[in-house]
């Protein structure tokens, strides 16, 4: 079945042909609509970044997924990163990105999956203490405890956040929940 963007286009380009023929500016917009839905699946297919808007609006939450296997270099919030404003709940998820290290490989487990809830204040700082909302079934205490305080590690380095006046007025308050998934090769299952 194809995605809802392109069943809309081709509907808007069969009534563009048929009834605007005549019309220059309809063949153009066609041709603009062709072009962005073209980028839009090309966006989707690229796996090594999700695209943000999807994730974006699923539930009342805002939610992305980190994946282990492209994880960043663990940056901390320093004085040179407190410079630059985080101005798009996307940039959020980037930086999140960018803090999460995962646990050592000697206490890691391939396909481990992790949830977290939390939110943030104005000041970007969070809120209350994140809570754990998953953890992969069968997992023993001691992972789920290793994972946690690397994702507790990650979210420590990442805030507080220094959000622009609009994001923060938008944001503050509303539920992130974000999915840490270990995909690295060669840990133990």
């Amino acid at each position: 079945m194809l995605p809802c963007a392109w069943q809309r286009l081709i509907k808007t380009w069969y009534s563009t042909l048929v009834l605007q023929s005549h019309n220059c500016f309809g063949i153009v917009w066609l041709l603009r609509a062709f072009a962005i839905a073209a980028v839009i699946t090309i966006a989707h297919a690229v796996p090594g970044r999700a695209a943000c808007h999807d994730e974006l609006l699923i539930g009342e939450d805002l939610r992305s997924t980190i994946y282990s296997a492209n994880a960043g270099t663990g940056r901390t919030n320093d004085a040179n990163e407190g410079q630059v404003r985080v101005d798009s709940i996307c940039a959020i998820f980037d930086r999140l990105r960018g803090c999460w290290v995962p646990p050592p490989e000697s206490q890691g487990r391939t396909g481990m999956e992790m949830s977290v809830r939390f939110a943030f204040k104005r000041n970007g700082e969070i809120i209350a203490p994140p809570r754990m909302t998953y953890a992969t079934a069968s997992t023993s205490a001691e992972i789920r405890t290793t994972y946690f305080k690397a994702v507790m590690a990650a979210l420590h380095r990442c805030t507080p956040m220094h959000f622009t006046k609009g994001l923060a007025s938008v944001i503050a308050g509303h539920p992130f929940a974000i999915r840490f998934v270990d995909d690295r090769a060669g840990l133990a299952q």
